[in-house]
């Protein structure tokens, strides 16, 4: 059922989809949660529940593909996004460089109202030391004192979004 597949699967499949599950894998973000956390926000929106929106790329060659996702309720008043901006050691965005939108990925916008699971798949480009991952807001800004709702936040090597499951430096069950 969690695969979203029905009809009977041949052994490589079968194994292919319990892989994309990421029971194996490691969730690269640190501090996130399987639960609720309202978020408040004022005027710039850019938010995540990771205890640090900078993920550094360590150990993997350039060409290595990522994906980020969490499940987002969108109480903002406009529609959101997941945003990947891929910077340099300086933490300073590549596509603000360049003047193009190189290192730049943006999820499916998801609607005022709407609660879903999103994703974003990227890769890891030449001259890319961080990743920016957040939720923004359509126009960027929202009224002072706004929230929204995250869970599941996530980032696994790979193009599949996987479950979520705690970096293994994250404390679990208040140990």
């Amino acid at each position: 059922q969690k695969t979203g597949v029905s009809n009977k699967l041949s052994i490589t499949d079968m194994t292919r989809l319990l892989d994309d599950l990421s029971w194996s894998k490691t969730n690269l973000l640190k501090g996130t949660s399987d639960r609720w956390e309202k978020l408040t926000v004022s005027d710039w929106m850019t938010v995540t529940t990771s205890s640090d929106r900078y993920f550094k790329f360590e150990g993997t060659p350039v060409g290595t593909v990522f994906t980020y996702s969490v499940t987002v309720n969108n109480t903002v008043n406009q529609p959101v996004e997941l945003q990947a901006w891929l910077c340099n050691e300086q933490k300073v965005r590549l596509g603000n460089i360049r003047r193009n939108n190189f290192g730049y990925t943006m999820s499916e916008y998801l609607e005022v109202g709407q609660t879903k699971d999103i994703s974003i798949v990227f890769p890891q480009l030449d001259g890319a030391v961080y990743v920016d991952l957040s939720v923004c807001s359509q126009n960027g800004t929202v009224p002072q004192g706004s929230s929204i709702q995250l869970k599941d936040e996530r980032l696994y090597m790979g193009t599949e979004p996987g479950i979520w499951t705690p970096n293994p430096a994250d404390k679990v069950g208040g140990e």
